[in-house]
């Protein structure tokens, strides 16, 4: 088995949460994401996987975008293929 390693500390990931999004508000996928940003527990990978092509607005998919480019723990799977 593959060991991924938390960037930002050279540690290895042992809590990968995932999200998957559909039509859900901007402000709950914030919500979300400060939820497990803000834990004690530093050693986390946080995927967000859009449920499809429509499942999230223009305005959501840039601010995850741009957030993916600060917050090196989280990805955004690319869900463009459904």
């Amino acid at each position: 088995m593959k060991t991924q390693s938390n960037s930002s500390t050279n540690h290895p990931i042992s809590v990968c949460v995932g999200i998957s999004v559909y039509r859900q508000p901007l402000s709950w996928i914030q919500e979300a994401v400060a939820s497990v940003q803000t834990q004690t527990y530093k050693n986390w990978q946080l995927l967000i996987r859009p449920d499809g092509p429509e499942a999230i607005e223009e305005d959501c998919r840039e601010w995850m975008k741009a957030l993916a480019h600060k917050e090196p723990r989280l990805q955004i799977l690319d869900d463009s293929h459904r």
